[in-house]
């Protein structure tokens, strides 16, 4: 269930749009072009909103949403994203980076896989933007310090991180207040000021510190157990945590530590939620009258269904008949 506000510029396509999210999956769906995923991490109703403003092969981008999300996506090629967590948190972290302190800013090249977990009442900006565009301008203005353009995920440091957050909500207030104003204006001007501000943050390029190792670390072993336990569900097998460690050929305390540090869960509870989200994709995406929800919950595992009930409903704020009778997305 969405509710947008559009502003459109004569008969162009709504450059500014907010649309309200009623789920983790439906907020992934409103950002397709990343490929991106949202588990939900938190028990509870999720209610969630994104706008987006939109200039040619530019977008701003904020998300918000009251329970916490561990996002997994894919950067495409030719673009790149700029990014900043308007309030520092001791437990959100992107890749092997925390998010805490000066909440610094982040730049995603093109063609990178990444994962990140924003905790519930956070707002996330970002910019997304051609990345070749970008690099010339920034290498026109400094070529010595972006000969090498960063791979991967970079940090930029908090130094224009002000700055970088005043230029995007510049762009969205003037979006708003002057209706006629032509969005290639508008991707210039912002495109200049970014590029200036990128010759303010000094790219951090130094030695992984002992932490950011040890994320690294926990992060892959999240990312291998994921996917297996996605694998498996997709055979509708629902994997035990010791199958699970001899598969990524770690200890349970390591499975422990990595989802512990990075999602405050068990691995039990996660594999219980990834179960969840699963069902939960199938409910919204089944047409009513082709299928059950005893059907959708024995195909992934869940043999007690007044249990399977009372975990949904737990866990997404309503119970899964509730979402199966919703139309198809």
């Amino acid at each position: 269930m969405t509710d947008s506000q559009d502003i459109r510029h004569n008969n162009a396509p709504p450059l500014l749009q907010t649309t309200a999210a009623a789920d983790a999956i439906e907020m992934a769906d409103l950002q397709d072009e990343l490929q991106l995923e949202c588990h939900q991490v938190d028990a509870g109703r999720f209610t969630g909103s994104l706008t987006r403003l939109t200039l040619g092969d530019a977008r701003i981008v904020n998300e918000t949403h009251d329970r916490g999300l561990h996002k997994h996506g894919h950067m495409p090629a030719g673009q790149c994203a700029i990014s900043v967590l308007l309030e520092p948190s001791p437990q959100a972290w992107f890749m092997h980076h925390g998010a805490d302190g000066d909440s610094p800013l982040f730049l995603l090249a093109g063609d990178t896989e990444f994962d990140l977990y924003v905790p519930g009442g956070m707002e996330t900006l970002y910019l997304a933007l051609d990345q070749a565009d970008l690099i010339r301008d920034a290498r026109q203005l400094d070529p010595q310090a972006w000969e090498h353009p960063p791979e991967g995920l970079a940090c930029l440091g908090s130094t224009a991180r002000r700055g970088f957050i005043q230029a995007l909500r510049t762009a969205q207030h003037l979006a708003r207040q002057l209706p006629e104003i032509e969005a290639a204006v508008l991707h210039q001007g912002l495109q200049q000021e970014i590029t200036l501000l990128l010759g303010q943050a000094a790219t951090v390029r130094s030695r992984p510190l002992r932490a950011h190792r040890q994320r690294a670390r926990k992060l892959r072993i999240l990312r291998e157990a994921r996917a297996y336990i996605d694998a498996c569900l997709d055979r509708q097998h629902s994997p035990g945590i010791v199958e699970i460690c001899a598969q990524l050929g770690v200890c349970e305390r390591s499975l422990q530590y990595s989802f512990r540090d990075l999602l405050q869960l068990t691995p039990v509870a996660y594999l219980r939620g990834r179960r969840l989200h699963r069902a939960r994709r199938d409910l919204l995406a089944t047409p009513p009258g082709t299928a059950t929800v005893t059907a959708i919950a024995l195909r992934y595992g869940f043999l007690h269904l007044g249990k399977f009930a009372q975990d949904y409903r737990r866990q997404f704020g309503e119970r899964p008949s509730t979402t199966l009778v919703r139309l198809p997305r």
